[in-house]
């Protein structure tokens, strides 16, 4: 079963690099992204590393939108125990 990623490719990776089990689909109008996405379950990755990187800012951005995509679709979510929103998950289960 393929792995369904929503977004764009990174210019500096190429489709012929992608493992056959990952699909890569068009990204989802914010407004009805949640009623869009398939049944499956939610990753928020996070990062543990340095705050002097330009990938921290992004991620401190990026994860609270994603999980809260993930909870307004009713989808189980994955975090990894370092996310600042680990404890949410805990308690939702």
């Amino acid at each position: 079963m393929p792995i369904k990623v929503f977004g764009n490719l990174p210019r500096k990776w190429s489709s012929d690099e992608l493992a056959p089990t990952l699909k890569l689909e068009d990204v989802l109008p914010q407004d009805t992204a949640p009623y869009e996405l398939p049944d499956g379950i939610g990753l928020v990755w996070d990062t543990d590393s340095s705050e002097n990187t330009h990938y921290f800012t992004y991620q401190q951005l990026n994860s609270p939108h994603k999980l809260s995509l993930y909870l307004a679709a009713e989808l189980p979510v994955i975090l990894p125990s370092f996310s600042p929103f680990a404890h949410l998950s805990r308690r939702i289960i």
